[in-house]
């Protein structure tokens, strides 16, 4: 899932909640005449789609009117010409700006701790880390802490960047086989992606949007967490030598080809009665687990 669809996505959703509340709100307090004009004026391009939905036409999407929410090819206008306006084309990307480890040596476990980027595993012929960004007011770092890799954000102003077309990536090189005590990968906004044929005695995995994939990992306790998007792990091993719990709010549920459906609400599962752990949630997405 790329950062601008998902922040798209947040935007829209959350956007269009408020503007039905606010669209509700207006009719009790008599503001429906406003509405009312500016779709009268502009009947012949608008076509209603139905319920509180709104109203759709050649310029785009409206909501409450002339001073309500509209949404179209250049982003979204909130409150008309004197409101606001968010859009997705940056007049002033950040420079991109990228830092590369080399060889790390001595490495006994991973962490990052991260407000955006993208985050992935991957087999290389030594233990490395490259990171890469485009935004302002912003940068990363790492550093080695008692055989840890820590990676984390330095600064960021969260609206301080015109820019919202990010691009922030880390990159884990690990060599194939190798094995660490622990691996905690954390990004607030971003995908993570494990594909290394790595020994982990203990994975966290968390995001707040985004999705997680993970192929090739062995671990004796796996956690991983997205509060919007989907979980899908590839499980080297048979079922026998795993027990899961794991939860959506609204998705489906896919173990190793068994498909349940939860529709809009929670659908939640635990078996298998191996000695290898995992957990896996998400509020909003499907969860597929997959033995080899």
């Amino acid at each position: 899932m790329k950062t601008f669809t998902k922040v798209s996505l947040s935007l829209a959703g959350i956007l269009f909640v408020i503007g039905l509340t606010l669209n509700l709100l207006g009719v009790f307090m008599g503001g429906r005449p406003e509405s009312n004009r500016y779709y009268e004026e502009h009947w012949r391009d608008l076509h209603w789609i139905g319920g509180w939905a709104p109203y759709i036409g050649s310029d785009g999407v409206h909501l409450g009117g002339e001073n309500g929410i509209h949404v179209d090819s250049s982003g979204v206008s909130i409150g008309g010409e004197k409101g606001i306006h968010v859009s997705h084309h940056s007049d002033s990307e950040g420079e991109k700006q990228t830092l590369e480890s080399g060889e790390l040596t001595g490495l006994t476990g991973i962490e990052t701790d991260m407000s955006c980027a993208d985050i992935k595993v991957q087999e290389g012929a030594y233990p490395a880390v490259s990171l890469s960004w485009n935004l302002d007011n912003y940068a990363m770092s790492y550093k080695i802490e008692d055989g840890i890799l820590k990676v984390e954000d330095e600064s960021w102003q969260k609206f301080g960047s015109s820019n919202i077309n990010i691009d922030c990536k880390v990159l884990l090189t690990l060599p194939k086989e190798m094995q660490i005590e622990k691996l905690d990968l954390s990004t607030d906004m971003g995908d993570i992606e494990i594909d290394a044929d790595i020994t982990v005695k203990k994975v966290d995995l968390s995001t707040d949007m985004g999705d997680i994939t993970s192929r090739g990992l062995q671990c004796k306790e796996l956690n991983a967490e997205s509060d919007m998007g989907e979980v899908i792990l590839h499980l080297p091993g048979g079922r026998r030598d795993y027990n899961w719990d794991v939860e959506t709010n609204m998705g489906e549920l896919n173990i190793d080809g068994e498909i349940r459906n939860g529709g809009l609400g929670e659908i939640s599962e635990r078996g298998g009665s191996g000695d290898k752990s995992i957990e896996a949630y998400t509020s909003l997405g499907n969860i597929e687990l997959y033995f080899d």
